[in-house]
């Protein structure tokens, strides 16, 4: 049986966690409806070290740019 006290850190530890997740989540769909930066073109090596960078939200802005350069631009020349 588990005492007043350590079922109070145990329920402590679950809301803390329940906190942390439901926080994870705002975070996540704030970034995903928030307002766009303006994508002004950048030269293609500029877009080759986003889409090689090890960080997930500059290789994400690679594609974005990839995508406005392919919508603007049909033949893609630029990247090539």
């Amino acid at each position: 049986m588990l005492e007043t006290g350590e079922f109070n850190t145990r329920l402590v530890h679950a809301r803390v966690l329940t906190m942390i997740a439901a926080r994870d989540l705002t975070l996540e769909a704030a970034k995903d409806v928030g307002p766009r930066r303006p994508t002004k073109p950048l030269p293609a090596q500029q877009i080759k070290k986003l889409l090689d960078s090890r960080n997930e939200r500059d290789v994400l802005d690679g594609l974005r740019r990839v995508i406005a350069v392919g919508t603007t631009k049909p033949d893609m020349q630029e990247l090539c």
